[in-house]
């Protein structure tokens, strides 16, 4: 491709990036509108449901283009980590927490991954990664005790605990997609995780209509839950794999950082949300903790919503 055609295709490639990172940081309200009126693990399986049926159609077309046989345990355990666990334990969290909070901690996913490959993958992780993971950490830490009687008294901790580890739920399904991005498509990735997430999710999900039976949801609940299955789910994905055609995948994580930003004016303007000034000292940190562990990160170390 010659540079002329590269110049071209950068402009439409950041404006992609940055729509991305406007749904991937909007999830968060949509997630905490849903859950006033739908148990959280539910939401997870009505979510993944509409996501396989969006993504169905563009595996098929890829996996008949690269045939072979697919490696069905690879699948299955980013199914379990990246399906279930990541957006389980995410919306489980969010039932006791604030969106606000939420995005924070899970703002330092890049940093997680990149701690992960080096434990895992032996690969080095160099001075300003390490920075970037301890940066990271002090500003989770920051974020959770910045409020100690809120916290306590209202359950948030636990939510806050889920939160950690849906983040690092997610750095291991980046890791373990790290080798499966040879074998199979992004697409056929994709929509094994949430489709084998969904089928993994289904007895959880029929135990909690037992203890709390369904209510049929709001006009303003159908719809956030199309925005998280339709949308959320699929668009992005579309949008980040065109925009790494023009842009180092390096590059494109960088925007990345900008998701908790969307994710917390978001949360103010249309939940109410406040932070207190010891968790924006925290944000700050976790994003310039993910700057720095971002230099020479991982391919796809950014985060999926």
């Amino acid at each position: 491709m010659s540079d002329l055609s590269l110049r071209r295709g950068r402009a439409p490639a950041v404006a992609g990036l940055l729509l991305t990172v406007l749904i991937w940081g909007t999830t968060f309200v949509a997630t905490k509108v849903v859950l006033r009126e739908v148990p959280p693990l539910t939401l997870t399986l009505w979510r993944f449901l509409l996501a396989t049926a969006a993504l169905l159609p563009l595996a098929w077309a890829e996996r008949r283009r690269a045939g072979g046989k697919l490696p069905w345990r690879g699948l299955l355990a980013a199914g379990l980590v990246g399906g279930c666990l990541y957006y389980g334990l995410q919306n489980l969290g969010m039932v006791y927490t604030t969106a606000s909070k939420a995005s924070l901690i899970l703002a330092t996913i890049p940093a997680l991954t990149a701690a992960l490959s080096a434990l895992t993958l032996h690969e080095r992780i160099g001075a300003a990664r390490a920075l970037g993971v301890g940066l990271s950490v002090c500003g989770v830490v920051a974020i959770v005790a910045a409020d100690r009687a809120a916290t306590w008294q209202s359950g948030q901790l636990s939510g806050d605990l889920l939160i950690v580890a849906s983040a690092l739920a997610w750095a291991g399904y980046t890791v373990l997609g790290k080798g499966l991005q040879r074998r199979v498509t992004p697409a056929v990735l994709s929509a094994a995780t949430v489709g084998l997430g969904a089928i993994m999710l289904l007895p959880f999900a029929g135990y909690e209509a037992l203890r709390q039976p369904l209510r049929v949801p709001s006009p303003a609940g159908w719809l956030a839950i199309a925005y998280l299955g339709l949308i959320a789910s699929t668009v992005p994905f579309l949008l980040w794999n065109r925009a790494l055609r023009s842009l180092d995948a390096s590059e494109a994580a960088v925007y990345t950082n900008l998701v908790p930003f969307v994710a917390v004016v978001s949360a103010m303007l249309l939940l109410g949300e406040t932070l207190a000034p010891l968790q924006l000292v925290g944000g700050v940190l976790v994003v310039a903790g993910v700057w720095a562990a971002s230099v020479n990160a991982l391919p796809g170390a950014g985060r999926r919503r």
